[in-house]
């Protein structure tokens, strides 16, 4: 099996991400959206930026794991109004600052994917578990 690459967002197993990955999505990502390169949000020097979102982006990844994480990028690309010459990237810090809120939502549709997918699978038990026992009414 060929090792992919972390920078290979798209096809690198979830378990598998970190802070590597999610820059490589955003870089991805607003490249698409504005064609612009991505930047670190924040003050100080480039080096400082870069290293301080990648704290923040490796505690996010231990805190909420890797699904949430990005399904909250996605979302708030999805929400975010189209960049404008003042503000081209949306960055990591930008949205770690100013759009915390979707986060929770994030949160709320993996754990609803997640109940679902265990709902699925105890039902998927009973039913293999009742197909092993023999019917009483059979005799």
């Amino acid at each position: 099996m060929p090792r992919i690459s972390t920078k290979d967002w798209r096809n690198l197993p979830l378990d598998r991400w970190n802070p590597t990955t999610v820059h490589s999505m955003l870089a991805d990502l607003n490249e698409a959206r504005s064609g612009v390169t991505y930047e670190p949000f924040g003050g100080g020097s480039v080096q400082q930026r870069w290293a301080t979102e990648k704290g923040q982006v490796k505690q996010a990844l231990t805190k909420y794991g890797a699904p949430t994480i990005k399904r909250y990028i996605e979302i708030c690309f999805a929400n975010n109004p189209k960049p404008n010459p003042q503000y081209p990237v949306l960055s990591w810090g930008f949205m770690w600052a100013y759009l915390r809120v979707e986060l929770s939502k994030a949160q709320a549709e993996i754990l609803a994917a997640g109940e679902r997918e265990e709902a699925l699978k105890l039902a998927e038990e009973r039913a293999a578990a009742q197909a092993e026992q023999p019917d009483p009414d059979w005799w």
